[in-house]
């Protein structure tokens, strides 16, 4: 929050200055007196002062909205005309306009307001274009066929699909603010009216340059600085210096700003730290330390300098302290007297040299407080340092004989795991119930500390991994497409996206939007890969299919691919997303309501909700929901009013975003919105809940319950609300009334029903 009010506080000064340095250039050119100066002064200072008051809202997981506020009672109401009523009873929805969106959440989850003017200080560019104003109002958007590329004018042609043919269109940037950029429809001989709203950051630098290039005075330092604004608040500060020295060069007497242009350098590089961090908490610790050896140091201030050096300080002591730690361990295995034991130690301590990352050094803290005394015997230090390897350090015993008893435990574990037989399973089993650390705390430590008990199939492409998931009913198998991030850890939990491709793209292209195109190294340079995300793209829709089905295919083709990623690569099972784009979105609603206890939120583009997503809307309850739509997609909003508004009016974690003359597309310039309300979400793994079962003394119940909305059996011919739960309980567990059970919060290191059968 200090890093924010300093860098606000840093743009807030910057504007200050060269608005004065752009007025003291006028009032040469215009002959004007000092006091004369100080009036336009104040007004472009209050101006700005204005800005630093805009409307704010934040919400309970800690996003903020900034904009135009209304209250409307539903997402298919008109907000201008509920607005007009000032009618705000039985409104649950709060909808901030920030003239690319409208965004809708429920009340419920508003932890804060801020009110104040809004958007004020802006900085707003005009590129004069021919609009049309005479012609067919586009009511809604289609599919986009094609968009051709902006020229230097800023014009394009936009094709879509629609119930007549194609349309073609002549589109034209008609404003460019820092957050979002305004086309029109240009007059033709057939105009069409369509005014859309893209986010700026999804314009190439190189094309924004262009058209803002062809549309202003260059001669005019106004211009010039106004251009420089507009990067400034678009955070895009190295574009902002850049065109800082060409005005400086240019205008000499604008000598005053070069002073500015330090506070760019400071802001510039407080986001080359800000991505430092961003690339060490995703686990890319070798870019980070290239990013700090490789780190500007020209019109720095001494304290960021400092920041950079104490982090590469640290990257460098954790790197020397692996390699004294894993020396250590190997020292105190030779002084053991048991050669069994001295080479089990020995071939773990093999291990730990090979595997041991920045993500899993802190297995070792506790040999490292501990183990290192010299009064300790070597058999408890390398405990320590096996079992804290094994189970994490928090879990760490200095009782060799268990310690190794837990390595034996694990070996089995992946026997068993990647066995297809009965009879090997059977015999493992039994060697297993031998050993003294086989109980359920001890396996779920060792399977959470674990690799994926697979290895990883050949690579496609860099990163890139195709897996096959085994259909149902006689079903071919299912491909699926996994992407790993940069410097991928099997040792370290990934947060993941299970994406979903629409009619009109492939596991591929789903690929591709999250994780973006390969780069010269062949790493992919999206989103995805620079937060650290797995992607996985399963094959789920057969050849031509256009629309989604409802069937236990899809169902299974989904949630297979899941499990077969988890048995592959090092999945975050408390950090796994379901997306889907259009028919994939469609998908992707029904499944995660379907199976909420697997998923850390929902992220549909465009999706829309029918049948069974009707009826259990219920489970959305502890599920949260990130949708995606374009205010032109046909009726599409209509559609998934009633599912919506009993989120919002229930208060459920639910989040709609409507883009502004938008229809059908992919919405890629609301990922940056999507990642960031994805690093706030986490599983919530079994809630507590109470069913009633049929005898209190029975160690496990059944229950079918008809009644409960939301539930579903697996067969699609029978009862959409039809389920079978199947828990472990003890019969103690009955509190108060006979038969009743309370089953409580279940996560990995409890027991929720173990078993090798």
């Amino acid at each position: 929050m200090q890093a924010m009010k300093f860098s606000f506080f840093l743009h807030f000064c910057f504007t200050v200055s060269m608005i004065m340095c752009s007025l003291l250039a006028l009032s040469h050119r215009l002959r004007c007196t000092h006091w004369q100066l100080i009036v336009v002064f104040l007004c472009f200072f209050f101006l700005a002062c204005a800005r630093l008051q805009a409307d704010q809202v934040e919400l309970k997981d800690g996003r903020i909205l900034e904009g135009k506020f209304a209250q409307i009672s539903g997402v298919a109401i008109d907000p201008i005309a509920q607005v007009r009523s000032s009618d705000t009873a039985g409104t649950p929805i709060l909808m901030c306009d920030d003239e690319l969106t409208r965004t809708m959440v429920s009340q419920r989850n508003v932890q804060r307001v801020e009110p104040g003017a809004v958007g004020i200080g802006m900085e707003r560019i005009p590129i004069p274009q021919k609009i049309a104003e005479n012609g067919r109002r586009l009511a809604s958007v289609g599919v986009i066929l094609e968009t051709t590329p902006f020229d230097n004018f800023g014009r394009r042609i936009f094709s879509v699909g629609s119930a007549a043919g194609r349309i073609d269109m002549v589109q034209g940037i008609t404003m460019i603010t820092p957050l979002w950029t305004s086309i029109e429809g240009l007059a033709t001989e057939k105009s069409l009216i369509l005014d859309m709203r893209l986010a700026t950051s999804s314009i190439p630098r190189d094309v924004l340059r262009r058209v803002i290039d062809q549309n202003i005075d260059r001669t005019n330092p106004d211009h010039r600085l106004r251009v420089v604004r507009l990067y400034l608040q678009s955070d895009r500060y190295e574009d902002a210096k850049s065109e800082l020295d060409e005005v400086l060069s240019d205008f000499p007497d604008l000598a005053d700003l070069a002073v500015e242009r330090r506070s760019l350098s400071q802001l510039a590089a407080k986001t080359i730290i800000d991505e430092i961090l961003l690339r060490s908490s995703s686990g890319q610790d070798r870019m980070a330390m290239s990013m700090l050896e490789n780190f500007p140091s020209d019109d720095i201030d001494g304290e960021v300098l400092e920041i950079v050096r104490e982090k590469r300080d640290e990257y460098r002591n954790r790197r020397d302290e692996g390699r004294d730690l894993v020396a250590a361990i190997s020292a105190r295995a030779a002084e053991l007297e048991d050669e069994d034991q001295r080479q089990s130690v020995l071939e773990m301590s093999g291990e730990i040299a090979r595997e041991l990352s920045f993500s899993s050094l802190d297995r070792l803290e506790s040999f490292k407080q501990l183990g290192l005394k010299e009064d300790l015997s070597a058999d408890r230090a390398t405990a320590l340092a096996v079992s804290g390897w094994l189970l994490g350090s928090d879990n760490a015993s200095d009782n060799l004989i268990i310690a190794l008893s837990s390595l034996r435990v694990r070996h089995m574990l992946c026997e068993y795991m990647t066995s297809v037989d009965k009879p090997s399973r059977a015999s493992l089993l039994a060697r297993l119930r031998e050993e003294e650390t086989f109980d359920a705390a001890t396996v779920a430590l060792l399977a959470s500390n674990m690799k994926p008990p697979q290895p990883l199939p050949p690579q496609k492409d860099r990163g890139l991994y195709e897996i096959m998931v085994q259909g149902i009913q006689g079903d071919p198998p299912v491909r699926c497409l996994v992407q790993l991030p940069p410097e991928y850890d099997p040792l370290r939990k990934y947060p993941t996206v299970v994406t979903l491709h629409a009619a009109w793209s492939t596991p591929l292209n789903q690929i591709e939007w999250w994780a973006g195109m390969p780069g010269n190294d062949g790493f992919r340079l999206g989103q995805a890969s620079r937060r650290g995300y797995i992607v996985v793209a399963p094959f789920w829709g057969q050849e031509h299919q256009t629309s989604y089905e409802y069937s236990a295919r899809e169902h299974a083709a989904v949630l297979g691919s899941l499990r077969e990623a988890n048995r592959h690569f090092s999945i975050d099972s408390d950090r796994v997303f379901l997306s889907g784009h259009s028919m994939g979105g469609d998908a992707a609603w029904d499944v995660a309501l379907s199976h909420p206890d697997l998923w850390a939120g929902l992220v549909g583009i465009v999706p829309t909700s029918a049948r069974y997503v009707n009826h259990y809307w219920k489970n959305a309850h502890r599920l949260p929901m990130y949708l995606v739509g374009g205010e032109l997609d046909s009726d599409r909003l209509v559609r998934n009013a009633m599912d919506l508004d009993r989120y919002f009016q229930k208060g459920f974690d639910a989040t709609y975003v409507e883009y502004l003359g938008r229809g059908h597309e992919h919405f890629s310039d609301d990922i940056h919105r999507i990642f960031d309300w994805m690093g706030r979400k986490t599983r919530s793994f079994f809630p507590k809940f109470s069913r009633s079962c049929f005898d209190a003394t029975m160690g496990q119940f059944f229950l079918v319950d008809r009644n409960v909305a939301g539930t579903r059996s697996h067969n699609r011919t029978s009862s959409p609300v039809a389920s079978v739960f199947r828990r472990t309980a003890t019969g103690d567990q009955c509190q108060n009334h006979p038969g009743e059970l309370d089953i409580g919060s279940m996560r990995s290191g409890k027991s929720d029903g173990l078993a090798f059968a």
